[in-house]
């Protein structure tokens, strides 16, 4: 029993010694998740582990220096790498495609919907993460949810997707992405090339994400890791390192 013991007392702390080297090294980074920008997928309060020994693949969730746009940003972001370096990437009415090919179908993303407003409370209760505002509207009412928590709604809860038509809803920046006459939304984007040593990123909560459609591409002199798990209930962790 003893030499059992002793046995896992030297894993342990193995384990403690090769985390705090690569912490050091710059090879793991814990990171504590502020934003609704990947919900559900990432939800704010998660505490989560990313590695640079991974290279960066379409579809991973990296973490990357955010773009300094005020005083106050200066500090690590998380998204979805939709596209990388060669890629030509485009949003239709919604979808996301990556050289021709939509590749949303396998992941769980958030989008507004379209609900009666006495349904509302519902999703106030249910998801009061993205659904915690009055409406602004005597029938109808936006809320937030995920396609795997709209599978599970009930019968009498009736939801349409929203989908902004080009010209609709606030126009992003064309001058980020050298056409001045472009009315790029969140819903329908592009398509653009993305430039050498760049990617583009986007949240999985579509709608309430502040991503490259709003700032432009990632360098990738700027990622410092891929997501490799959550480590829930460690939290406290993040205060020691």
């Amino acid at each position: 029993m003893k030499k059992r013991n002793l046995i896992i007392l030297i894993i342990i702390c193995s384990s403690v010694i090769i985390f705090v080297l690569g912490r050091i090294l710059g090879i793991f980074l814990l990171l504590t998740i502020k934003t609704a920008s990947n919900y559900p997928n990432l939800k704010p309060h998660d505490l989560i582990l990313t590695s640079n020994l991974l290279t960066p693949q379409n579809g991973d969730i990296i973490c990357y220096q955010q773009p300094i746009r005020t005083e106050f940003d200066n500090s690590y972001a998380t998204h979805r790498m939709m596209a990388n370096e060669g890629d030509v990437l485009e949003i239709r009415n919604g979808v996301c495609y990556v050289n021709g090919k939509a590749i949303d179908e396998n992941l769980d993303l958030v989008f507004p919907y379209l609900t009666l407003v006495k349904n509302q409370s519902f999703f106030n209760q249910n998801y009061p993460l993205l659904n915690d505002f009055p409406s602004n509207s005597d029938s109808l009412a936006v809320i937030y949810i995920s396609f795997s928590e709209a599978k599970k709604l009930p019968n009498d809860i009736k939801i349409e997707r929203i989908t902004y038509k080009v010209g609709e809803k606030e126009v992003l920046q064309p001058q980020l992405f050298g056409d001045k006459n472009n009315e790029f939304n969140v819903d329908n984007f592009g398509p653009i090339k993305i430039p050498k040593d760049s990617c583009f990123v986007i949240g999985d909560n579509r709608h309430q994400s502040d991503d490259s459609r709003f700032w432009g591409f990632v360098a990738k002199d700027n990622i410092k890791g891929v997501f490799v798990t959550k480590i829930g209930g460690l939290s406290w962790l993040n205060n020691i390192f």
